[in-house]
């Protein structure tokens, strides 16, 4: 609706002020909620949605000018990064992250996977604790003849996900895939050179979905 239309709007502009990296993941993450989940192409409801978009686009751009962002010239912000820092197929199991000491090692248990400079840049590693809740999510999504797939947040993930792992995909240290890019195709994409970043976007969201169902298991398990 127009109210909830407004407060991502706001939410964009103020994402500015902290970071230009969650002002595009909320955006890329907005366009793929309306097209997956709202599917407003098939609600014939696109010029609605196009509007809001470019809505969006407009206050963010104003915005940015007016927080000093177009202060140096375009060219110099368009420059290389995609397909480099990025998601490895293995960083949620990677615990080696980066801090003002230099490296570290958030695991007691698992060690450094090797990987690239670059794809520990996006640190995505879930900890213990998170891999359990999410094997446990898992199990109980596949034994629980109640529960339905939301499609539409699967086609979400996947999507982030492909465009976290860049046109570069690596398994560990092996290369599953490489795909040379046309020259303005990656300087454009590199406005997000740090794709493994987006990856958050998923982290948080599946958190977020095996507390609720360790919330409801703890509830059925006391009652």
């Amino acid at each position: 609706n127009l109210e909830n239309d407004k407060n991502i709007i706001v939410i964009m502009c103020l994402s500015i002020m902290i970071h230009f990296y969650f002002t595009m993941m909320i955006f890329f993450a907005e366009i793929l909620y309306g097209i997956f989940v709202k599917k407003f192409f098939i609600k014939k409801r696109i010029i609605e949605y196009l509007k809001f978009y470019l809505q969006a686009l407009f206050f963010t751009l104003f915005f940015m000018y007016f927080l000093g962002y177009f202060s140096i010239p375009l060219e110099d912000t368009i420059g290389h990064g995609y397909g480099f820092y990025k998601l490895n197929i293995l960083s949620f199991l990677n615990p080696i992250g980066y801090t003002i000491n230099g490296n570290f090692n958030w695991s007691n248990f698992l060690p450094d996977l090797n990987l690239d400079a670059g794809e520990k840049e996006g640190f995505n590693y879930f900890g213990l604790g998170y891999l359990i809740m999410f094997l446990l999510f898992i199990g109980s999504s596949l034994f629980n003849k109640n529960y339905k797939l939301n499609f539409g947040y699967i086609l979400t993930i996947f999507v982030i996900t492909l465009f976290s792992l860049s046109n570069n995909i690596d398994f560990g240290q092996t290369n599953v895939l490489e795909i040379n890019l046309n020259k303005f195709l990656e300087g454009s994409l590199s406005l997000a050179r740090a794709s493994g970043r987006f990856f958050w976007l998923v982290y948080y969201f599946l958190l977020f979905i095996c507390l609720i169902n360790m919330g409801v298991a703890l509830s059925i398990f006391e009652s």
